[in-house]
């Protein structure tokens, strides 16, 4: 798809419509001018990839076997643009992920990560399976993770099991959990 007024007119839609998931991309390749609100309506409509009308041939074959196997494709004049973004994204620790974590389910995430069932999560922290439930719930939608392995995968990724001790046991390698300040 190519041309200012088609990606901000009914075109895009038409063409993308709303009957694919909102987690799978679209397999479409917008060409768009150097303009960072077409680069952003396109990317708003979930499609694979988008070039700009000055990429080389060799851009453009790539956009289109992304989209082909709905991977996202960006121009590297886009990525470019916002290499001080991209950076920080990909490097920044995730604290702000784990800041909106309670005390309750930072204990509850480490129980996780240490492969304890829900039952026997709600014996070492006192607590019953049913909110222990509710807190691993409550983690997975904050850490936008899709399962409890994920989180704990996470939960390594982060540093959380780095030295981290059981709770209400016996100590792990000796130092305390780390908690949120």
């Amino acid at each position: 798809m190519r041309s200012k007024a088609s990606l901000r007119s009914g075109a895009l839609h038409q063409l993308c419509g709303d009957s694919v998931p909102k987690d799978l991309l679209r397999p479409v390749v917008a060409v768009c001018e150097d303009d960072t609100e077409d680069v952003g309506h396109a990317l708003g409509h979930r499609v694979s990839a988008v070039v700009l009308t000055n990429d080389s041939p060799w851009q453009i074959t790539s956009a289109i076997h992304s989209a082909a196997s709905r991977k996202l494709f960006l121009s590297s004049q886009v990525l470019d643009q916002y290499r001080d973004q991209v950076v920080e994204l990909i490097t920044s620790p995730p604290s702000t992920r784990l800041e909106a974590l309670t005390n309750r389910e930072h204990d509850v995430l480490i129980c996780l990560a240490e492969g304890l069932s829900n039952s026997e999560i709600a014996r070492r922290l006192y607590i019953s399976r049913a909110t222990v439930g509710s807190h691993v719930l409550s983690i997975l939608r904050k850490l936008e993770a899709s399962n409890r392995t994920e989180a704990a995968a996470l939960a390594y990724r982060f540093g959380l099991m780095d030295g981290a001790k059981r709770i209400g046991g016996t100590e792990r390698e000796g130092v305390e959990v780390r908690r949120r300040a």
